[in-house]
């Protein structure tokens, strides 16, 4: 509660309207690049601003808000404003400074199958040379890893990071439901433009506004090779219950999740 309040106190009177707070490795620096085309909507000048997943800034009482606000652009009447910082969803203290930011801010996340997720992030840590373990190595060693708020978190853990529902449902302690919309990445990949006048229909902007979405891959991971047999059983195993879990949170289905 006291959080809260002196959040709320620092706050400035023109909070930012959006989020988009995940998935990793979910397509939402292509998803960025579709809301920068549309004219109601300014983006943090940064990809990923990491402000309220940054432990440093919230150390000692209130980060500066003032200069958080300064990447946007300046307010104007229906101007949306938004920032996309995937880890937001996982990272928990996150979720409830965002809360105590904004109680009205809406939030996006665009969700993946967690199995093809996690070998996606491993690749791209071990691209980056954060990763020395193969992928099946990686996966066992993540149940020993700590679980503090680490850059290690940050990096190694790739099955922890696709367990949506935990995640899910703790937004929904801090939001209302009507505050959250959730994608899938196949539908981004296939049909942007879909995709994109859904954002306009919650963010209640002109959906007629934007001009002509044309598919787009950005950060496409590059794979030495495909996943092997053994960590995508490995994996099935492990989501099977997690999947599930979420077709019966979200209504969707995802039996091609699976298979």
């Amino acid at each position: 509660i006291m959080l809260f309040r002196r959040l709320e106190r620092a706050a400035l009177k023109t909070p930012v309207d959006f989020l988009v707070v995940g998935a990793q490795k979910a397509g939402t620096t292509s998803f960025r690049h579709y809301l920068q085309q549309h004219p109601q909507i300014g983006l943090h000048a940064e990809s990923e601003p990491h402000f309220f997943d940054d432990e440093s800034l919230f150390r000692h009482g209130p980060p500066d808000f003032a200069a958080y606000h300064k990447r946007f652009p300046p307010p104007r009447d229906g101007l949306k404003r938004g920032e996309v910082t995937p880890i937001y969803m996982y990272w928990e203290p996150a979720i409830e400074r965002i809360r105590a930011y904004n109680p009205d801010i809406r939030m996006i996340a665009i969700l993946r199958n967690p199995i093809e997720r996690a070998y996606s992030h491993w690749a791209m840590e071990s691209i980056r040379s954060s990763e020395s373990l193969s992928f099946y190595d990686a996966l066992l060693a993540e149940r020993t890893r700590p679980k503090n708020y680490s850059r290690e978190r940050r990096v190694h853990f790739y099955v922890e990071r696709g367990r949506y529902c935990q995640q899910i449902r703790r937004i929904w302690q801090f939001f209302d439901r009507s505050q959250w919309l959730v994608l899938r990445s196949e539908d981004l990949g296939h049909d942007p433009a879909g995709v994109l006048k859904k954002v306009c229909e919650f963010l209640e902007i002109d959906a007629d506004a934007c001009p002509h979405i044309e598919p787009i891959r950005l950060h496409k991971g590059s794979y030495i090779e495909p996943m092997d047999e053994r960590s995508a059983d490995y994996l099935r195993s492990v989501f099977e219950e997690e999947i599930l879990e979420l077709e019966r949170l979200l209504g969707w289905d995802l039996a091609a999740w699976l298979t």
